[in-house]
């Protein structure tokens, strides 16, 4: 089943929600609607609407700043908990302090806008302190408090994301303040180690005052922390190295025809966990592991093929390209076969590249 499904394109990015945010409008209408009657459903269903809409333009801001720099933003995914822009950060710290203050800085310009605006139009309105989006969807529905919400929602995510907890943009500005006077993997351990004793400052703060947002976020703030630092180690860690140079070449062609039997029988290896499949032209049509034949019963060996069971959604990258500048697209996959000139030569998976890293550690790469 897929984790988050696309809602529209912008700029070539994906714009995709987390099936979670799905569930989250269904719970916020249910909930308001049982609560106060099915209006209090819709208000609250829009008020989060409209937050994750401001939180989009965020992520938006990040991604144009990228774009411009010509690097890869392939999507911006929404959660329940905010939204992640997929962008293929480089290494560069001038780039990424740039582009961590675009999200903030959009927030902050927009918020101006609105108190502007409410100056003009409302010269005596009134700004409660609270923060409680219960309480401000209750008055989403007058111009007034629309812009009144619209200015809170900005100054929060403007300020929160400033906060130095990496890998949020305030965590990625000291990170890139770090990079200037040191190696990219030294500055990245230290913002990663402030951000993960906040993070947990957050989880904390969370447990004590009963709010499960915060202490969702922190925790999920924290795991974030420790993945982008194992990121940056293995990039560093497999720096030079091209895709043919990385690539398992220990694999079998099995054909989509062949029944499970057979290649239990006459194809199967140990250690050998991805096989390319191919059609009688001899064409890769897609992937099959023997974990696949967990789906089937053992009436399925004589009469059921590998096709059945084949994986047909599969990434190739190129035999010249750099492991790690395309470190990302592999880790977000299983495995990815390595093409050259049209030629399946080999397989990619996220474990061998991590202990192919350890290996070069070891040996002083």
């Amino acid at each position: 089943m897929r984790s988050s499904y696309r809602i529209f394109r912008v700029f070539g990015i994906s714009v995709e929600l987390h099936i979670t945010f799905i569930l989250l409008l269904v719970f916020l209408l249910g909930y308001g609607w049982l609560s106060d009657g099915f209006v209090s459903g819709i208000r609250l269903v829009l008020s989060f609407t409209v937050l994750f809409a401001v939180v989009l333009f965020h992520e938006l801001a990040h991604s144009s700043v990228a774009l411009l720099w010509g690097v890869n933003v392939p999507r911006i995914t929404l959660l329940p908990i905010g939204g992640a822009a997929h962008v293929e950060i480089p290494e560069k710290p001038h780039m990424e302090l740039i582009m961590a203050v675009a999200g903030p800085l959009f927030n902050l310009v927009f918020a101006l806008f609105c108190f502007v605006f409410l100056i003009l139009l409302f010269p005596g309105f009134y700004l409660s302190l609270s923060l409680d989006i219960l309480e401000m969807a209750e008055v989403i529905f007058t111009l007034e408090g629309f812009l009144v919400f619209l200015l809170k929602i900005n100054v929060v995510l403007a300020v929160f994301n400033l906060l130095p907890i990496f890998p949020m943009d305030g965590g990625r500005v000291f990170r890139a303040i770090l990079a200037l006077f040191m190696d990219y993997t030294r500055a990245t351990t230290i913002a990663a180690n402030v951000g993960q004793y906040l993070s947990l400052l957050l989880v904390f703060g969370g447990l004590f005052t009963f709010n499960i947002m915060i202490l969702l976020i922190g925790g999920l703030i924290y795991l974030a922390a420790g993945q982008e630092l194992k990121v940056v180690k293995l990039r560093h860690a497999l720096a030079g190295l091209s895709m043919a140079d990385a690539a398992i070449k220990d694999y079998v062609f099995v054909s989509e025809s062949m029944s499970l039997r057979d290649f239990m029988e006459y194809a199967a290896r140990p250690q050998v966990y991805y096989y390319p499949v191919v059609d009688d032209s001899g064409s890769v049509v897609g992937m099959f592991s023997p974990e696949f034949m967990s789906k089937s019963s053992p009436a399925d060996l004589g009469t059921a093929t590998v096709g059945d069971f084949m994986l047909r959604d599969y990434l190739t990258v190129k035999a010249g390209d750099s492991v790690s500048e395309k470190i990302i697209r592999i880790l977000e996959r299983d495995f990815v076969f390595v093409e050259d000139d049209g030629r399946i030569i080999g397989y990619l998976t996220p474990g061998y590249l991590s202990a192919l890293a350890s290996y070069r550690r070891m040996k002083g790469f």
